[in-house]
């Protein structure tokens, strides 16, 4: 994936957190949060958070739109890019 931008790495950790203490959220929702914003920094090649806009958020949803199942090789489900463009939502 590259470098590991630490500044992004904290806010996550912050946030999953506060998933876990203040909303009460379960490891596998936390876990599965955590899947979404990994695949985020994978698209933003980890850049810094602090560049996010809506653009960068269209662009997500037509990379998601377009990239594969691992497991399946066909073309993510609406449900699972749902899945991940919530986790983010949440996120920002």
């Amino acid at each position: 994936m590259g470098k590991i931008n630490l500044e992004n790495e904290k806010l996550k950790q912050k946030f999953f957190e506060y998933q876990k203490n203040a909303k009460g959220l379960s490891d596998a929702t936390i876990n599965s949060n955590k899947n979404a914003m990994y695949m985020f920094d994978e698209f933003l090649k980890n850049k810094n958070y602090s560049t996010f806009t809506k653009n960068i958020a269209m662009d997500y949803k037509s990379y998601l739109e377009n990239r594969a199942n691992k497991r399946t090789g066909e073309k993510l489900s609406w449900g699972t890019i749902n899945k991940y463009l919530m986790s983010l939502r949440d996120f920002f």
